[in-house]
């Protein structure tokens, strides 16, 4: 779990031995500060500590007015861990064993059952942060700075039906679906007959999904063309309006929306684009979209009801559909004192012609999917490759809100 250091090569005054997985509220959280003796009298700390932080920062800029410098900043940070633990001080006779210059300090602390999810977002004259760290410090006198060591780790809510459904998923999902679609008549040009196309969605029929999760759906595009004799159409052409037969012509993405608050001041984020999913979607790796089964049936022929076959008319069916799996690497909704967030799903499918795009947006609600750890254990039991939130590196970076804690 640590990182090993040689001991007989002269290092930092101390270092933090800590794991930044992915962690859970109520977890048990265990590390080890190792203090090197020679380093330390040299840099003259008097006194090492180790601290655990969390809070939600919020910050929010309002104009008054037309005149530039008529602008408001607000900023509101809320405490959720506030714990500190004394490892070692000068003169408490605590030294490194006869064979070694290095001290060793355990360390445990226990996260709050109720936490918020590790969320960051910056946007235009808005910001917030909830975040969580451990910090050891190396206190030395007024005259010089402090040795400091910070490791910031993500954290999720604990949820028990979000791992049951996890688990359903995992086995295979047998539960209800649902579908969910549209569709619209096109046409190549402003003049002539239309065409139609219809989408449909096929996926789980429950009321939250479960993150870090492979989840099933069935993507179903089906189009007809124009009435028209059988022999209009070309048979070495393809026939208006044909469907999409690659994922990366797709476009079905997850978006986020954040509402923050800082005092008296409350702001709303746009839906931004968080990522696409299910590998349908351009510029995506070769991965993603080897991940897609596509199925591409043959064109149907369909007569209209005119039975003089001289003049009968019909359409093209045309159809492709895609099968894969939607995983999401956010941190789940979620709505605290003065920070939320919700995400939304958005389904496009563009045909040629102007404005011949087929679109909808439908709300999800993500959820945790770590539930209760057995009794006795303390790390999260996982059943597969180390769960990561996509956080941006900010979260990570010592110079970003922790720094602006520090500073409080």
């Amino acid at each position: 779990m640590f990182s090993s250091r040689n001991e007989e090569t002269p290092g930092p005054a101390i270092s933090l031995m800590f794991d930044k997985r992915l962690r859970v509220a109520g977890e048990v959280l265990e590390g080890e500060v190792h203090i090197n003796f020679p380093s330390l009298m040299k840099d003259k700390v008097e006194e090492v500590h180790i601290k655990l932080r969390g809070s939600i920062y919020t910050y929010i800029a309002r104009k008054r007015g037309d005149h530039r410098n008529n602008r408001h900043n607000e900023t509101q940070r809320i405490q959720l861990i506030h714990d500190t633990i004394s490892l070692w001080q000068q003169g408490n006779d605590v030294y490194p064993p006869p064979d070694s210059h290095i001290l060793r300090l355990p360390f445990r602390f226990t996260l709050p059952p109720n936490l918020p999810p590790s969320c960051e977002f910056n946007g235009y004259q808005k910001s917030g942060t909830i975040g969580y760290f451990v910090q050891v410090v190396g206190k030395r006198d007024m005259l010089h700075l402090d040795k400091r060591v910070l490791i910031a780790f993500p954290v999720v809510q604990r949820d028990s039906e979000g791992a049951q459904l996890r688990e359903a998923f995992l086995a295979g999902w047998q539960g209800p679906w649902k579908t969910l679609g549209g569709q619209r008549d096109i046409r190549r040009g402003i003049w002539g007959e239309y065409s139609n196309a219809k989408i449909s969605l096929v996926m789980p029929d429950v009321e939250a999904l479960p993150i870090l999760t492979p989840i099933p759906i069935i993507l179903n595009i089906v189009t007809l063309s124009k009435l028209g004799k059988q022999d209009d159409w070309p048979s070495d052409k393809p026939i208006f309006p044909a469907p999409p037969s690659t994922p990366e012509l797709l476009d079905f993405r997850i978006q986020r929306r954040v509402h923050l608050s800082a005092y008296q001041i409350s702001a709303t984020s746009a839906d931004h684009f968080v990522s696409y999913v299910g590998g349908l979607g351009p510029g995506l790796s070769e991965v993603a979209y080897k991940n897609v089964q596509i199925e591409v049936p043959d064109k149907v022929w369909i007569p209209s009801l005119d039975r003089d076959e001289k003049t009968q008319r019909g359409q093209w069916k045309q159809q492709v559909t895609f099968k894969s799996f939607i995983r999401f690497t956010s941190p789940p909704s979620f709505g605290a004192m003065t920070m939320g967030v919700t995400y939304s799903l958005r389904l496009t499918v563009d045909f040629p012609g102007i404005g011949n795009g087929l679109q909808f947006d439908f709300p999800v609600v993500l959820k945790s999917c770590l539930g209760p750890l057995p009794e006795g254990q303390q790390a999260v039991a996982w059943d597969g490759p180390p769960p990561e939130l996509d956080l941006p590196p900010a979260y990570f970076e010592a110079t970003g809100w922790h720094h602006n804690e520090e500073k409080e």
